[in-house]
């Protein structure tokens, strides 16, 4: 005959108002639990007796056991009043820290230098909060931290978030593509910037994934490299690249030494597409004389205008006089990132 199993759930303790002789509130979980407001010890439901609550009274606090009854309702007083304060500082804290993450948010869209945080924004903000408002509120906008380094460290803490978020969705997604484009920027340093595409629910999505800096050489190898690299640090499996779209230049198209060469050893099922990016450059090597004469002509006229600064005054008047849409020209380069398209001819 199987023995009947015993109930071993144990029974919950409910506070009672005499246990604060021996120094205890109780908090607001489920169960309660008592809490010294002495120290703030907070002990397990079992022991809500008197004679645990006594032995801890006697034990850890004995200059205050066998008090009055009034002694122990101030020490609860103050007991209540520094956790309210507690959870104040706290409370404003957490506004802080959000406060910080949201002007940091805006520094890094309106592409401004860091200090200008701490030399101009908070400067401003608490004096418009001092005038508009009171002091007080001039005095909380002064605990949001906004020092140099601690808003480069919430721009990059959100653009790692970003690329976690984009990754996760590519492994949701199962598939994707990329999207690959070498530059040189303002300080002649060759940049790898890379798309990924990809299916987001019943929606194809399309986002930056990184633009990273390449060493050295701008070579097949190294290009793989980065982009292997960055894989590997996210663990994205080459196997779920589906396509890889890239100009035609030999260190991306090349099917031995190229990227194109080096992606293959990986994945041999991915597919290459050519892209034009910069059309407008491409066209305008192979147009008529006729037009070539014209473009040239453009070319040193805009040029002529932004080489001294009395020429942009001059030109930014007229423009004004003739309420055009656009005051300014840009300097004609022959680099691949200032495209003739984006003109104002």
């Amino acid at each position: 005959m199987e023995k009947r199993k015993k109930d071993t759930k144990s029974k919950q303790r409910q506070f009672c108002d005499k246990y604060l002789l021996y120094g205890f509130t109780c908090t607001s979980a489920d169960p309660p639990q008592p809490q010294c407001f002495f120290c703030g010890e907070v002990l397990a439901n079992t022991s809500m007796k008197p004679s645990h609550l006594q032995r801890h009274l006697t034990t850890k606090h004995p200059e205050s056991a066998g008090k009055a009854e009034e002694f122990y309702k101030r020490k609860l007083m103050g007991f209540k009043t520094s956790q309210s304060v507690i959870k104040k500082a706290a409370s404003v804290s957490s506004k802080a820290l959000e406060a910080s993450y949201a002007v940091s948010l805006l520094v890094a869209k309106s592409k401004k230098p860091h200090t200008i945080v701490e030399q101009l924004i908070l400067p401003a903000a608490t004096a418009l909060a001092e005038k508009m408002i009171d002091k007080r509120a001039a005095d909380a906008f002064k605990t949001v931290p906004l020092s140099n380094n601690t808003v480069s460290r919430r721009i990059a803490d959100m653009s790692s978030n970003i690329v976690e978020q984009v990754v996760s969705k590519m492994r949701r997604a199962g598939h994707f593509a990329l999207q690959l484009d070498e530059m040189t920027d303002v300080s002649g340093e060759a940049q790898l910037l890379a798309f990924v595409r990809y299916k987001d629910e019943s929606d194809i999505n399309e986002h930056v994934l990184f633009c990273k800096a390449l060493p050295g050489k701008t070579t097949g190898e190294e290009i793989f490299q980065v982009i292997d690299s960055f894989f590997k640090e996210h663990d994205i499996e080459w196997t779920y690249c589906t396509h890889i779209c890239t100009d035609g230049a030999a260190a991306m198209s090349g099917g031995v030494k190229g990227l194109l060469g080096q992606v293959k050893k990986v994945n041999t099922e991915i597919k290459w597409l050519h892209c034009i990016i910069h059309r407008e450059a491409l066209a305008s090597k192979r147009v008529s004389p006729e037009l070539s004469a014209v473009l040239d002509d453009a070319v040193k006229v805009i040029n002529f205008i932004h080489s001294r600064p009395l020429n942009r005054r001059l030109f930014q008047t007229l423009c004004q006089e003739s309420g055009t849409e656009h005051e300014q020209l840009l300097l004609h380069t022959d680099v691949r990132w200032l495209s003739r398209g984006k003109k104002h001819y």
